[in-house]
């Protein structure tokens, strides 16, 4: 299973590295991750999201280690976010993002983040993370219900193009 990871950050020189790094001395894999920096109220604010491999991890987990990070001057992490999520197999072509998230929405279920995790030639893999393990699990029987392949154990054998 993966979690969907959501952070945010004020002045982010360098942070993105301390992160990662701080994964990765817990022995936490990334799986995709997404993200940018923006302008807000006069300050550079940096978002993250990130899809973790999460076999042995407890709710929480992850994001308690992120928000432990140092990122120099006394910063920390502005805000964290951990939601439990689903990867789902489509075609990779237009639309089918919009048909899974229709659907969701139509069980007014929110989802939480978003982002690929692997491209396999004519399907996509995408994650969806979703407010808690109740909305995870509601999500995956709509969206099986309606037709679409929710997929248990993700194979890292596909490659994102750059």
């Amino acid at each position: 299973m993966h979690k969907i990871v959501k952070a945010v950050t004020v002045g982010s020189v360098g942070d993105l590295g301390r992160i990662a790094r701080a994964l990765a001395d817990n022995g936490y894999n990334i799986a995709a991750i997404g993200g940018g920096e923006g302008h807000a109220r006069g300050s550079e604010v940096g978002i993250i999201s990130l899809a973790i491999e999460d076999d042995d991890a407890d709710d929480g987990q992850i994001a308690d280690v992120i928000r432990g990070v140092d990122l120099g001057g006394g910063r920390r992490l502005e805000a964290v976010e951990e939601h439990p999520a689903l990867i789902v197999e489509l075609p990779n072509t237009p639309g089918q993002l919009a048909a899974v998230a229709e659907e969701i929405g139509s069980h007014d279920i929110n989802i939480m983040g978003v982002l690929l995790v692997d491209l396999h030639g004519a399907t996509a893999h995408v994650g969806l993370g979703f407010d808690g393990p109740g909305a995870r699990d509601d999500a995956k029987v709509a969206l099986e219900n309606a037709g679409f392949t929710v997929i248990e154990d993700h194979d890292h054998g596909g490659t994102i193009p750059s």
